[in-house]
């Protein structure tokens, strides 16, 4: 026997118990993210918003800092200053843009990659603790889930 599930849709304006209880969820889960209780002790020492810069280069390589601003959907000062602080510790590398004299690239350098390499494996251990009771197919349903609400969220977004 095979059950249906109809999904409908509340009317816009409508609050919905299910999101509304995602939406704290997340709420939550920012705050603990947030926290010094779920960041890993070591000595690699990057803020959130430096790991999403060091993360993003490892994706997409070599990049103009413009593009950099606009996908992370900051201003080109915000993310000049991040860049500036990874320049000074040697994470990110930085040369002019042959194409345009005006621009400049920035690139993840090894250390930059061994940093962000040590601070995904203290992430991904600490996170091992706290799940690590949860069967594989709950920790793969709950990446997906998340991932799929990311996608969305940014979809959304542009």
């Amino acid at each position: 026997m095979t059950t249906t599930t109809e999904t409908i849709a509340a009317p816009v304006g409508t609050p919905d118990p299910a999101t509304e209880e995602l939406l704290g969820a997340l709420t939550r889960l920012s705050r603990v993210l947030k926290s010094t209780r779920f960041r890993p002790a070591g000595e690699v020492s990057l803020n959130r918003a430096e790991i999403g810069v060091l993360r993003w280069l490892e994706k997409h390589g070599e990049t103009r800092v413009g593009d950099l601003a606009c996908a992370f959907g900051l201003s080109p000062s915000v993310i000049s200053r991040q860049v500036g602080s990874l320049v000074e510790r040697d994470l990110v590398g930085r040369r002019p843009d042959p194409a345009d004299a005006r621009a400049g690239l920035i690139t993840l350098t090894d250390r930059g990659r061994t940093s962000l390499d040590e601070m995904t494996r203290q992430y991904v251990r600490r996170l091992g603790e706290v799940v690590g009771d949860w069967a594989p197919e709950d920790r793969r349903h709950a990446a997906v889930l998340l991932t799929r609400l990311a996608d969305r969220l940014a979809e959304s977004h542009d």
